[in-house]
């Protein structure tokens, strides 16, 4: 007799907030290569992460972006640790590019592989990138990061701009010590460079100096050249524009990035366990349960479930920011 299997019509993903989930961030590995303040404390394995043996291979993880894509998530955004030290990541690219409701693939780097693998993740659908830079002076990003790497950076944010990357975004993590004149020439640079500068507080630049300190430095940054603030600063970032509406500097403070409650986005790790905000209590084994043989349309289930239970605010812990990163 032949089983006839139960037809499920799970609808959008949402929380029981009313709040719709469009956005995924998909750290492929927890793998550094340099100490980097927006990253990690120190270069090798992340500070919460699974040993590469547990690791979904790519069918894997497209499978299950498959499945919340399947549920309005049209966002996908490639991370880690360092996603270009995985190899083979424009395979993962083109799988993801690929599937029927992924509108937007990016892709979050500190750049130093970047040239190299530029063409490639272009060709494979990735359009827009995020690259870790806090600085443009090759000793200052020697002692942040331990490496002598500066002119790979730039070298592939040249490369991503010829491959026709749009937005590129610049996160500079400001320290608590950063100057007005400092923050200039990094604006400066970015606007020639067509790259849009976001400034980001870990936490120590408020600690140090006040909450609003950043944005109203920022502000007095942005009017030197000429920008104006955004009327529509959606999301994590407060926006200046120039030209059109033309997004150009952005402010994430530390309070802000800690608003779970405005967030549109889930995450998940490289063993394809799925977390419903930043906060590492709030998780599913998608990856578990995929690999003990459960169906999409429990897999969907769990997903729709653990959405419908998510708190209005998750809150956030120092150690999954190292690996859910939220730039």
């Amino acid at each position: 007799m032949k089983m006839i299997r139960r037809k499920h019509n799970f609808g959008l993903l949402g929380d029981g907030h009313g709040r719709r989930i469009t956005h995924l961030r998909l750290a492929i590995n927890d793998r550094y290569e340099a100490r980097c303040p927006h990253c990690a404390s120190q270069s090798g394995r992340g500070a919460a992460g699974a040993q590469p043996a547990e690791w979904l291979d790519y069918a894997e993880l497209a499978h299950l972006v498959g499945l919340l894509a399947r549920l309005g998530v049209s966002n996908v955004r490639l991370t880690g640790g360092e996603p270009l030290l995985r190899p083979g990541l424009a395979e993962l690219a083109g799988r993801l590019s690929a599937l029927e409701g992924v509108h937007t693939l990016s892709l979050s780097t500190a750049g130093r592989q970047l040239a190299r693998h530029a063409a490639a993740l272009k060709a494979a659908g990735v359009r827009r990138l995020n690259v870790a830079l806090s600085t443009l002076d090759a000793a200052s990003y020697c002692k942040e990061t331990g490496a002598d790497a500066l002119p790979d950076v730039l070298d592939g944010l040249a490369a991503a701009r010829r491959e026709g990357f749009a937005p590129i975004k610049i996160n500079c993590t400001v320290r608590p010590d950063a100057s007005e004149a400092a923050l200039a020439r990094m604006l400066a640079w970015t606007l020639a460079s067509g790259f849009i500068l976001r400034l980001i507080d870990e936490g120590s630049f408020a600690v140090a100096r006040g909450e609003r300190a950043l944005s109203e430095m920022a502000a007095r940054v942005a009017g030197r050249f000429g920008l104006i603030a955004a009327l529509d600063s959606s999301g994590l970032a407060r926006y200046w524009t120039a030209g059109e509406d033309a997004r150009a500097l952005g402010v994430i403070g530390a309070q802000t990035r800690q608003q779970e409650a405005a967030f549109n986005r889930v995450y998940m790790t490289p063993d394809g366990t799925l977390h419903m905000g930043a906060a590492s209590q709030h998780r599913l084994p998608l990856g578990a349960m995929l690999r003990g043989g459960a169906d999409d349309a429990d897999l969907m289930a769990c997903i729709v479930q653990g959405a419908a239970r998510r708190p209005l605010n998750p809150g956030l812990d120092a150690a999954p920011l190292r690996l859910l990163r939220l730039a």
